[in-house]
């Protein structure tokens, strides 16, 4: 199955949503995965995590939340993993469900910390590193797809689902 992605608004989120999607975060207590539902933020640049066990008519439980103003960005030792270094030193070990989610992930979560706070052009840049060979329409039909989602919807509602 191929990742999802969405930017949303619901009434739990404070501020523009430019991505979601699903990440496993290993315990800081307990060393297990855990698979979370993340919010990536720009204004203010937050990557927020939610219970994704929890979500019943989108009222996930809120889990917590890392700054990236001024994070540190780590790919990880794991070929699916990479770890993110808040201001305050505590480590985030993040784990994707295939290379191109991890791909994806690492190049939006760069740019915000790299100071970039548009939306839109966070989005861009996610759906930039989509294989469209993951679709099942033509690479033609399939960009012509990509552009529409992220025209038609606002920038807090876009969506985007591969191997719909």
């Amino acid at each position: 199955m191929a990742p999802a992605a969405a930017a949303a608004s619901h009434w739990f989120f404070e501020g523009p949503v430019a991505i979601q999607g699903h990440l496993h975060k290993e315990g800081h207590l307990v060393k297990s995965w855990k698979r979370r539902m993340f919010f990536l933020k720009v204004r203010p640049a937050i990557l927020e995590y939610y219970d994704d066990d929890s979500n019943k008519n989108f009222k996930w439980e809120f889990k917590g939340r890392i700054d990236l103003a001024n994070a540190t960005l780590v790919d990880g030792q794991e070929p699916l993993a990479f770890k993110l270094v808040a201001t305050t030193g505590k480590r985030f070990n993040l784990r994707c469900d295939d290379a191109q989610t991890k791909t994806r992930w690492l190049a939006v979560v760069a740019k915000v910390i790299a100071g970039n706070r548009d939306p839109d052009d966070v989005f861009a840049t996610w759906t930039a590193h989509v294989d469209l060979a993951h679709h099942h329409t033509s690479d033609r039909c399939g960009k012509t797809k990509l552009r529409a989602l992220s025209s038609t919807f606002s920038r807090e509602a876009r969506q985007l689902r591969c191997g719909d």
